[in-house]
């Protein structure tokens, strides 16, 4: 099983990396290549975001034992945890298990396409205005301008630059904790829920319908993100890796934006 999932979010963060874009050097972490990684998880709360119109009403909860069995060894609260999210194993964590999907998210003013197929990776933004792609494909790297409709060859380090520069972070599946179940109303519709403590991430609430997961809640920091579309598909979005036969490819990143 893979254990990496990668997050992605925020629309300022999302001009960060096009004004970023023309710059061999950037001042950024970088992230773990792709074979170690996985890209699938709620997207973080990095600063204040609109709320959706309807706010989730109070449902019922139900709190792991690894939250109130402080005694437990860390294994075995993990293995109790572990146990407790079978809505997350079975919508989230066996989807993604053969390394190929695809995630879709969407929260006011960005939409995410993030597909991986084994090795290869494409992560699509769409902020309105300004829409890019990341792809990495057959061993090489690209930046799309879907707005210009030009493209870019980029070398392995500069593609995880970018990659970073659209604030992403790697989460792993073991450390997840688990804390409770339960379920909440948004907009009329009743989901159950679970969530976890995410370490850095904050602390993560994925809503299910009896399709699969549908939304997630992020909190970090005493500040709430929240999507509105949160979906895992078993199989890669194979349109997401294209690049359009009148794109133009050009040598300098910064002629992107035209």
């Amino acid at each position: 099983m893979h254990k990496r999932i990668l997050a992605l979010v925020s629309a300022l963060a999302l001009l960060a990396a096009l004004t970023a874009c023309g710059r061999r050097e950037t001042d950024v972490p970088t992230v773990p290549p792709a074979t170690e990684t996985q890209t699938a998880a709620a997207p973080e709360a990095g600063g204040d975001i609109a709320s959706p119109q309807q706010k989730p009403t109070a449902g019922t909860k139900t709190t792991a034992a690894a939250e109130t069995q402080t005694t437990a060894a860390p294994d075995e609260a993990q293995t109790a945890a572990a146990k407790s999210g079978s809505l997350f194993q079975k919508y989230v964590r066996d989807k993604v298990s053969d390394g190929a999907y695809t995630l879709r998210t969407e929260q006011p003013g960005m939409k995410l396409v993030i597909a991986v197929d084994g090795s290869d990776n494409a992560v699509d933004s769409d902020a309105g205005l300004l829409r890019f792609a990341l792809v990495h494909k057959d061993g090489n790297y690209y930046m799309i301008m879907h707005t210009s409709k030009r493209y870019t060859k980029m070398t392995e380090e500069e593609y995880k630059k970018q990659v970073s520069s659209i604030n992403t972070s790697a989460v792993d599946f073991d450390r997840m904790r688990f804390l409770e179940s339960g379920s909440e109303t948004v907009n009329g519709k009743r989901y159950d829920t679970e969530t976890y403590n995410e370490g850095e991430q904050g602390v993560v609430t994925y809503f299910f319908d009896d399709t699969g997961v549908c939304r997630t809640r992020v909190v970090r920091d005493g500040k709430t993100t929240e999507t509105d579309v949160f979906a895992v598909s078993d199989d890669a979005d194979a349109a997401a890796f294209e690049i359009p036969s009148d794109y133009t490819l050009v040598d300098d990143p910064a002629q992107l934006l035209g």
